[in-house]
């Protein structure tokens, strides 16, 4: 379950006016139609972020982007962290703080922008919460491309930040999957246009999310001590390392969780599970669920590994077996597939079965399976290892493989710059309820059909304006007088945004039965005038009173009705 709450509505989208009180009388809907457009936005807003698969970097630019001014040109007391950019900068430490990783990308002279980060005034974000950057005269879409080999992580994990529209079309045309982003030519418009990047949403943090950054420097201190160790066989030996295969505890439910919707490359089946589901089978009487921690020299993985499998007849079958990418060509893989070996043979099981699907990005994980059991394949998919041979799995270093290229070039997110732009006009036009109910209006408006009943204008104010409420809430070009509201789209529902509207308009309460019984705009014309015939104002009444001893009959008659006529005349106009 995922909750909205009251607070994050009126933090994303504010309604000063939510509340419909005639039409919660009416039919118990309570709220007006700008705030049921900010509840639709806001869960669909958050089954985005369910379903979707997160971004795990963002690589911004500096000059006009982290600050206002040009670093090589106006120099360390030229640039300016103003309020919008301070806001950015904040917004940048919050997604560190909730796990993604911060990077910078800038045509500068490193120099300049070291001091800035340094000696500026201002400045929020850290150099130490940056874990890389690519500051020099490289194209933007080159220097993207050598981060994700550096960090190992698909195109696709980038979010790409820039002011200059040129540099966000070079990246976009260059580096498939990068979702890129152009802030705002108004620089006041910057905060409000971050809050409203659907891309951002994380639903979760976890302990692991809080030390990704540290975690990735780690493992850049590894690949430095391997380009000087002498061989792989020595690069192992110093690392150290120690890999820990348990049940998963409850606490853990919620990095499992996370780990089977970021993990890509190495995950068999590609199986999402929520919090919920991954608690609900550690409960199960049926299934098994296993964690893999890592750790070696230069520091801990955390828990990077998981395993979801259950008992048949012959054998163990892995629903699950998957391992983040910073931990893979360790010998992890090996370990993990050993001990489901181990446990097979404990409880006499033959088997080991491991169904693995193809995914557009798993080619590592089909590369493992292929390496160790590819005799023993089905044609199914289906790896049936005899569990004395998964038992028996063991790492050799001399075995390991170059990184798998299609995981960093390749297997971008599907349409991926249609999804930019989609998502950069959700940020810029599509934030606000009202402006959103008005769009939704406007593409809806439909044309009138003429075959049961021919069009008649409205003649007189009143059913002028009951036109004007009708094509409105039925999305019509045009609504004649002696068209039946139910014969030409409406509804119950639509019918108390009718009733609510008139009481708006002309100050008239009306119960909702009265549209059943005179369902045309001449039939509800006429009951409103009726209605504001008799509502003289009380205070004029109460005047012309102090007279009506020295007026015969007629006279009183006639003044009555000529002041209610006018009074119905001038509410009609208003």
């Amino acid at each position: 379950m995922y909750v909205v709450s009251p607070n994050e509505i009126d933090t994303l989208y504010p309604v000063s006016d939510y509340f419909d009180a005639v039409r919660n009388k009416l039919g118990h809907v309570s709220y007006t139609p700008v705030f049921f457009t900010a509840l639709g936005t806001i869960i669909a807003r958050k089954i985005h972020a369910i379903q979707s698969r997160p971004y795990k970097c963002v690589v911004t630019d500096c000059d006009q982007t982290l600050w206002k001014g040009v670093s090589a040109e106006d120099g360390i007391a030229g640039i300016e962290v103003d309020a919008p950019r301070r806001e950015l900068q904040e917004f940048l430490v919050a997604r560190h703080e909730a796990g993604m990783l911060i990077c910078i990308c800038s045509k500068n002279n490193e120099r300049d922008v070291v001091e800035v980060f340094e000696q500026g005034r201002g400045m929020v974000l850290r150099r130490d919460q940056v874990v890389s950057w690519r500051v020099n005269w490289e194209s933007k879409s080159d220097n993207i491309r050598s981060l994700s080999r550096e960090l190992n992580l698909g195109l696709d994990s980038f979010i790409f930040i820039d002011d200059n529209p040129v540099e966000c079309a070079e990246v976009a045309a260059n580096c498939p999957g990068v979702l890129s982003l152009q802030l705002p030519p108004d620089a006041a418009a910057i905060p409000k246009f971050l809050k409203h990047v659907w891309a951002f949403d994380q639903l979760q943090t976890t302990e692991e999310d809080r030390q990704r950054t540290t975690l990735y420097k780690q493992n850049r201190e590894r690949e430095q001590f391997r380009q000087e160790s002498l061989s792989l066989e020595t690069f192992f030996e110093g690392l150290g390392l120690q890999i820990q295969v348990s049940e998963t505890d409850a606490n853990e439910s919620e990095r499992v969780s996370q780990l089977t919707w970021r993990t890509n490359q190495f995950n068999t089946t590609s199986i999402r599970r929520s919090e919920i589901e991954v608690q609900e089978l550690l409960q199960s009487h049926d299934w098994s669920c296993l964690s893999v921690r890592v750790k070696d020299r230069f520091g801990d993985y955390g828990l990077v590994g998981a395993i979801v499998f259950n008992e048949t007849s012959e054998s163990l079958y892995v629903d699950t077996f998957l391992l983040s990418c910073r931990a893979l060509g360790k010998g992890v893989e090996h370990r993990m597939l050993a001990e489901l070996g181990r446990i097979a043979l404990g409880r006499e099981l033959s088997r080991v079965d491991i169904p693995c699907r193809y995914t557009e990005r798993n080619q590592p994980v089909r590369d493992f399976l292929e390496s160790v059991a590819g005799e023993f394949e089905e044609i199914d998919g289906v790896y049936r290892l005899p569990a004395t041979v998964a038992a028996a799995s063991s790492f050799q270093p001399s075995q390991v493989a170059e990184p798998h290229e299609s995981r960093t070039e390749e297997n971008a997110r599907p349409a991926a710059r249609a999804e930019s732009a989609l998502i950069s006009r959700i940020a810029n036009e599509l934030s606000d309820p009202e402006e959103v109910t008005r769009l939704i209006a406007s593409r809806s408006l439909r044309a009138r059909d003429e075959v049961e009943v021919v069009y008649t204008a409205p003649s007189t104010p009143v059913e002028e304006m009951l036109a004007d409420i009708w094509t409105s809430i039925l999305n019509l070009d045009r609504v004649g007088t002696k068209d039946n509201f139910f014969k030409i789209g409406g509804h119950s529902l639509l019918g108390t945004l009718l009733i609510s509207r008139i009481r708006d308009n002309f100050q008239v309460e009306l119960p909702l039965l009265v549209l059943f019984e005179r369902p045309t705009i001449g039939g509800l014309a006429e009951v409103i005038e009726q209605e504001l015939i008799k509502q003289v104002d009380s205070g004029l009444m109460a005047e012309m009173m102090e007279g009506l001893d020295q007026l015969t009959d007629e006279e009183v008659k006639a003044l009555l009705t000529d002041e209610t006529s006018q009074l119905a005349r001038a509410r009609s106009a208003d």
